[in-house]
């Protein structure tokens, strides 16, 4: 897969070891999807992913943003409880975090919040 295929744009952001294997596991998870359902599954698709520290009001997150465009028309399914959403939803709500996910015509958007810290602002 070429590199214009993937493109990240976050920074050199540190986050406390607990919070790695979630962000790593969801972003198993969605190129897992993306290459069978999503961008990837074409020669022309891309994903852009970003990421950056957010203030909220229940303390400092880190927002995940993974965007798909150049695939197939994508729909919101039936229901999102595959397998591959049902663990990735588990696995962000038992760090405290959340995630949500928009079907758009151009490909998959999906935000994930993960907690890095719960001092409030």
């Amino acid at each position: 897969m070429g590199e214009w295929r993937l493109k990240f744009h976050g920074n050199g952001l540190k986050v406390p070891f607990g919070v790695v294997s979630g962000i790593g596991l969801t972003l198993h998870e969605l190129a897992a999807n993306a290459t069978r359902h999503g961008a990837w599954s074409t020669d022309e698709g891309r994903v852009d992913v970003d990421w950056k520290a957010v203030n909220t009001d229940a303390g400092r997150v880190l927002q995940l943003e993974w965007k798909e465009s150049g695939g197939p028309r994508v729909e919101e399914p039936d229901s999102v409880s595959g397998s591959g959403n049902a663990i990735v939803d588990r696995v962000v709500r038992y760090g405290g975090g959340q995630i949500l996910r928009a079907w758009k015509p151009g490909g998959l958007e999906v935000t994930a919040q993960f907690p890095i810290s719960s001092e409030a602002p």
